[in-house]
């Protein structure tokens, strides 16, 4: 999490991390997730406690949650590790159905859940996948990203500590092809050319109950030009900018 004395709010950030992150959760697969998110003690800072944590997670009290996996092109999220099997696709979400739901539990009723990978929501094969999740998480918003992710180990380690802070910066590339890590690198302190990936940036593709609620710009595009081709109305494809409470909120 940033320093409270930034002054800066998610989706924001700064060339280290996102903020409006608050606790982090090691996991290897679906399954290590879903059984350790409810349970987790925050840390004392986050109740402003000195000398123990805060009461554990209860389920319900998650209000926004990222998922940082490897993703890829069709509709695919490694859930298990780059190049492992079972592979997340809209075919597989029954397979995992037990899982996500668990996951779902633990978030509120109108919670956030973005999958922090790449290319996983580009297209059909992201429309899909996005489409099936979002049945598994009713009134949730799920997210995922129609190009390349981007994160700097340097820049984003913690002061002092062997890790790093969170957040994905959203670049322009479409597919693997295309990745510059030198590029991004010069530009990581351009945050318009790499924004902090949120579900309002340019390439986020929002689902939610079974349907599509925000596309990609240049999808937007294209959806948008075949609708007026045909004499139809171009469907509202983008979702308002409201302001958005932090990862964990107690009630």
């Amino acid at each position: 999490m940033l320093d409270n004395e930034s002054g800066l709010a998610y989706p924001k950030g700064d060339r280290q991390g996102q903020a409006g992150w608050h606790v982090a959760v090691k996991f290897k697969t679906l399954n290590d997730l879903a059984s350790n998110v409810v349970g987790l003690k925050m840390p004392k800072e986050y109740c402003g406690r000195w000398f123990r944590d805060c009461d554990a997670i209860q389920r319900g009290e998650v209000t926004r949650l990222g998922i940082m996996v490897h993703g890829e092109q069709g509709g695919k999220l490694y859930v298990h590790g780059k190049g492992k099997k079972p592979v997340l696709t809209a075919d597989t979400v029954p397979q995992f159905h037990a899982d996500l739901h668990r996951i779902g539990l633990a978030t509120s009723q109108n919670a956030s859940i973005i999958f922090m990978g790449c290319l996983a929501g580009q297209g059909d094969g992201g429309t899909k996948l996005l489409v099936a999740l979002s049945k598994c998480f009713p009134g949730r918003k799920v997210i995922g990203f129609a190009t390349l992710g981007y994160r700097h180990p340097g820049a984003m380690k913690r002061p002092g500590q062997a890790c790093e802070l969170p957040g994905m910066r959203e670049t322009d590339a479409p597919a693997e092809i295309y990745q510059n890590p030198p590029k991004y690198d010069r530009q990581w302190g351009d945050f318009d050319a790499l924004p902090w990936a949120s579900e309002h940036t340019r390439h986020a593709k929002v689902a939610m109950n079974g349907g599509i609620i925000r596309y990609p710009e240049e999808e937007q595009k294209i959806i948008g030009a075949a609708a007026k081709a045909k004499g139809k109305a171009i469907p509202p494809l983008s979702m308002p900018r409201r302001g958005v409470s932090g990862g964990v909120q107690r009630r």
